[in-house]
């Protein structure tokens, strides 16, 4: 079987699928640099008419941050806020309103933060080896990673 991707939940009535993928690169405590990969599947006219739907603003993330801040500062509540990166504010607030990894060393995790702790070690380490000149670990999605995938 070869790796696949699932589409997204936010895949089209017209039957095409849409592949979104994005992560963000901490740069320091306090920034980040986003990479986003979009894949949809539709071609000619169909593809057409799906770029004139989108609004305005849509490459236009510049309020994301003024925003989010908002949101924590108690000025705007995310429920009655209507934006078309709605989702990334969301990011914004959970992910800034966690504050810095140095404010969290009395942090008390659970068993159900098993996955933050050992995505924390792992980032840390491979940071430490990328400092180092060490090598890296080289990531595949295999078909045992992917075959369980196709169940969802």
């Amino acid at each position: 079987m070869a790796a696949s991707l699932l589409p997204n939940d936010s895949s089209p009535p017209d039957g095409s699928l849409r592949y979104h993928i994005s992560w963000r690169v901490p740069i320091d405590d306090e920034s980040h640099f986003q990479i986003r990969v979009n894949l949809t599947t539709v071609t000619g006219a169909d593809a057409d008419e799906m770029l004139a739907q989108r609004p305005a603003d849509f490459h236009d993330r510049s309020e994301i941050a003024k925003l989010g801040e908002a949101v924590l500062a108690g000025k705007v509540h995310l429920p009655t806020l209507e934006h078309t990166h709605i989702e990334a504010i969301q990011d914004y607030v959970t992910q800034v309103g966690m504050g810095p990894d140095a404010t969290r060393e009395h942090e008390h995790l659970s068993k159900s933060d098993a996955i933050t702790v050992l995505l924390r070690r792992l980032v840390k380490r491979e940071l430490q080896a990328l400092t180092e000149g060490k090598p890296l670990k080289q990531w595949a999605f295999t078909d045992a990673i992917a075959e369980p995938l196709g169940s969802i």
